[in-house]
Protein backbone atom coordinates (compact mmCIF):
# COMPACT_ATOMS: atom_id res chain seq x y z
CA UNK A 1 0.00 0.00 0.00
CA UNK A 2 2.66 2.52 0.73
CA UNK A 3 4.32 1.93 -1.97
CA UNK A 4 1.96 2.18 -4.74
CA UNK A 5 0.98 5.59 -2.79
CA UNK A 6 4.33 6.91 -2.67
CA UNK A 7 5.02 5.82 -6.49
CA UNK A 8 1.26 7.72 -6.81
CA UNK A 9 2.34 10.49 -5.53
CA UNK A 10 5.99 10.99 -7.31
CA UNK A 11 3.76 10.27 -10.48
CA UNK A 12 1.03 13.13 -9.39
CA UNK A 13 4.47 15.49 -8.97
CA UNK A 14 5.57 14.77 -12.25
CA UNK A 15 2.51 15.76 -14.20
CA UNK A 16 1.19 12.40 -14.61
CA UNK A 17 -2.09 12.08 -12.89
CA UNK A 18 -3.77 9.23 -14.80
CA UNK A 19 -1.02 6.84 -13.98
CA UNK A 20 -0.99 8.15 -10.28
CA UNK A 21 -5.07 6.87 -10.46
CA UNK A 22 -3.52 3.64 -11.82
CA UNK A 23 -0.82 3.36 -8.68
CA UNK A 24 -3.03 4.36 -6.10
CA UNK A 25 -6.03 2.03 -7.31
CA UNK A 26 -3.50 -0.84 -6.69
CA UNK A 27 -3.08 0.50 -3.36
CA UNK A 28 -7.03 -0.18 -2.61
CA UNK A 29 -6.64 -3.27 -4.52
CA UNK A 30 -4.43 -4.16 -1.32
CA UNK A 31 -6.34 -2.09 1.43
CA UNK A 32 -9.87 -1.24 0.40
CA UNK A 33 -11.02 0.96 3.09
CA UNK A 34 -7.51 3.12 2.26
CA UNK A 35 -8.54 6.33 3.44
CA UNK A 36 -5.08 8.17 2.26
CA UNK A 37 -5.59 6.30 -1.46
CA UNK A 38 -8.91 7.72 -2.29
CA UNK A 39 -7.93 10.90 -1.19
CA UNK A 40 -4.40 11.23 -3.28
CA UNK A 41 -7.28 10.04 -6.10
CA UNK A 42 -9.82 12.72 -5.52
CA UNK A 43 -6.40 15.04 -6.22
CA UNK A 44 -5.47 13.50 -9.43
CA UNK A 45 -9.01 14.19 -10.47
CA UNK A 46 -8.48 17.55 -9.13
CA UNK A 47 -5.06 17.69 -11.28
CA UNK A 48 -7.38 16.67 -14.33
CA UNK A 49 -9.25 19.22 -13.85
CA UNK A 50 -12.05 16.74 -12.87
CA UNK A 51 -13.70 18.84 -10.19
CA UNK A 52 -17.24 17.85 -9.69
CA UNK A 53 -15.90 14.26 -9.29
CA UNK A 54 -13.01 15.31 -7.05
CA UNK A 55 -15.33 16.89 -5.20
CA UNK A 56 -17.66 14.20 -4.75
CA UNK A 57 -14.74 11.79 -3.57
CA UNK A 58 -13.68 14.53 -0.87
CA UNK A 59 -17.04 14.90 0.34
CA UNK A 60 -17.77 11.36 0.81
CA UNK A 61 -14.24 10.67 2.76
CA UNK A 62 -15.52 14.09 5.04
CA UNK A 63 -18.58 12.28 5.84
CA UNK A 64 -15.99 9.22 7.30
CA UNK A 65 -13.96 11.13 8.86
CA UNK A 66 -15.12 14.33 10.09
CA UNK A 67 -14.07 17.82 9.82
CA UNK A 68 -10.04 16.90 9.12
CA UNK A 69 -8.52 20.36 8.89
CA UNK A 70 -6.12 18.77 5.57
CA UNK A 71 -9.76 17.04 4.01
CA UNK A 72 -11.35 20.54 4.58
CA UNK A 73 -8.86 22.63 3.27
CA UNK A 74 -8.23 20.16 0.48
CA UNK A 75 -12.25 20.34 -0.47
CA UNK A 76 -11.69 24.30 -0.25
CA UNK A 77 -9.22 24.38 -2.48
CA UNK A 78 -11.50 22.35 -5.06
CA UNK A 79 -14.63 24.61 -4.50
CA UNK A 80 -12.82 27.20 -5.06
CA UNK A 81 -11.06 25.96 -8.60
CA UNK A 82 -15.48 24.49 -9.21
CA UNK A 83 -16.08 28.17 -9.06
CA UNK A 84 -17.82 28.03 -5.85
CA UNK A 85 -15.41 30.15 -4.07
CA UNK A 86 -18.23 31.56 -0.93
CA UNK A 87 -17.93 28.19 0.02
CA UNK A 88 -14.26 28.10 -0.73
CA UNK A 89 -13.60 31.13 1.35
CA UNK A 90 -15.90 29.93 4.31
CA UNK A 91 -14.18 26.87 5.24
CA UNK A 92 -10.84 28.62 5.02
CA UNK A 93 -12.35 31.02 7.02
CA UNK A 94 -12.99 28.46 9.76
CA UNK A 95 -9.91 26.44 9.55
CA UNK A 96 -7.58 29.45 9.93
CA UNK A 97 -9.50 30.97 12.98
CA UNK A 98 -10.18 27.76 15.08
CA UNK A 99 -7.64 25.71 14.55
CA UNK A 100 -4.82 27.00 12.74
CA UNK A 101 -1.04 24.99 12.75
CA UNK A 102 1.68 26.38 11.07
CA UNK A 103 2.05 22.60 9.74
CA UNK A 104 -1.25 23.99 7.49
CA UNK A 105 0.29 26.89 5.70
CA UNK A 106 0.90 24.72 2.19
CA UNK A 107 -2.79 23.70 2.33
CA UNK A 108 -3.90 27.41 3.02
CA UNK A 109 -1.40 28.66 0.53
CA UNK A 110 -3.00 26.30 -2.28
CA UNK A 111 -6.64 27.47 -1.72
CA UNK A 112 -5.16 31.17 -1.83
CA UNK A 113 -4.10 30.59 -5.00
CA UNK A 114 -7.46 28.92 -6.23
CA UNK A 115 -8.77 32.12 -5.12
CA UNK A 116 -6.78 34.19 -7.43
CA UNK A 117 -5.44 35.51 -4.51
CA UNK A 118 -1.32 35.83 -5.07
CA UNK A 119 -0.06 37.20 -2.82
CA UNK A 120 -1.51 35.68 0.23
CA UNK A 121 -0.36 32.52 -1.28
CA UNK A 122 3.17 33.91 -1.66
CA UNK A 123 3.07 34.72 1.93
CA UNK A 124 2.28 31.52 3.48
CA UNK A 125 4.66 29.71 0.88
CA UNK A 126 7.38 31.68 2.35
CA UNK A 127 6.26 30.70 6.31
CA UNK A 128 6.58 26.68 4.47
CA UNK A 129 10.13 27.08 1.95
CA UNK A 130 11.97 28.72 5.25
CA UNK A 131 10.82 26.34 8.00
CA UNK A 132 11.28 22.54 5.14
CA UNK A 133 13.85 20.56 5.89
CA UNK A 134 15.05 18.91 2.75
CA UNK A 135 12.27 17.80 0.48
CA UNK A 136 11.71 20.97 -1.01
CA UNK A 137 10.60 19.28 -4.34
CA UNK A 138 7.47 19.02 -3.00
CA UNK A 139 6.75 22.70 -3.16
CA UNK A 140 8.45 22.82 -6.26
CA UNK A 141 6.19 20.33 -8.33
CA UNK A 142 3.24 20.38 -6.47
CA UNK A 143 0.73 20.74 -9.55
CA UNK A 144 -1.77 22.94 -7.15
CA UNK A 145 1.53 25.85 -6.96
CA UNK A 146 1.67 25.61 -10.96
CA UNK A 147 0.52 29.34 -11.56
CA UNK A 148 2.61 29.97 -9.33
CA UNK A 149 5.95 29.16 -11.82
CA UNK A 150 6.74 32.43 -13.33
CA UNK A 151 6.39 34.55 -9.81
CA UNK A 152 9.56 35.59 -9.50
CA UNK A 153 9.37 35.92 -5.60
CA UNK A 154 8.15 32.10 -5.58
CA UNK A 155 11.26 31.57 -8.22
CA UNK A 156 13.65 33.22 -6.04
CA UNK A 157 12.30 31.63 -2.59
CA UNK A 158 12.93 28.76 -4.24
CA UNK A 159 16.06 29.51 -5.60
CA UNK A 160 17.34 30.55 -2.37
CA UNK A 161 15.94 27.07 -0.56
CA UNK A 162 17.65 25.11 -2.77
CA UNK A 163 21.02 26.89 -2.66
CA UNK A 164 20.61 26.68 0.90
CA UNK A 165 19.76 23.13 0.55
CA UNK A 166 23.00 22.79 -1.51
CA UNK A 167 21.19 21.20 -4.74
Amino acid sequence: VYINTFLGEILSLAGKPDEAIQAFNKALEIRPNSIEARWKIAKSLEQKMLFDLAEKDLEKIKTEVGDNNELLLSLSRVYAKNNKKAKAKEILNKVISTSYKDSLNCLIAQVYLALGEENKAIERLEKVIKAIGDNIYVIKYDPNLEPLRNNEKFIEMLRAKEDEQGW
